[in-house]
């Protein structure tokens, strides 16, 4: 519905500016020559602080990416994970309670594994 009665506003105003009015000039163009200066003043006024608002968010851009340093990845071993044990400390842990057959078939897949 709004779009139907802007269209229908717009089409009478359109209609309306331009009659014409003597010295092949139409209403529009007698309401220009008026507001000219004012819509000169506003027009130079949004272009300056669009300009300014591109500029500053270059210069925040710029300021963005420069301050940033290259990232490695390393891997520092003291907090990487847990210490490694050798096979022969993991065969004699006092918590096993495996069989005999159980660690020989555990240590040859250990073994496999390094």
């Amino acid at each position: 519905m709004f779009i139907i009665k802007f269209f229908i506003y717009f089409s009478i105003s359109f209609v309306i500016l331009s009659i014409p009015v003597g010295e092949d000039k139409k209403i529009f163009n007698y309401c220009d020559d008026l507001a000219k200066p004012y819509t000169a003043q506003i027009f130079n006024s949004i272009r300056g602080a669009v300009s300014n608002g591109i500029k500053e968010s270059k210069r925040v851009g710029k300021k963005m990416f420069n301050n940033t340093s290259e990232k490695f990845d390393e891997v520092k071993s003291s907090i990487s994970a847990g210490q490694k044990k050798p096979i022969q400390e993991i065969d004699n842990d006092p918590k096993d309670s495996y069989t005999p057959e159980e660690r020989e078939a555990l240590l040859r897949i250990l073994q496999q594994a390094q």
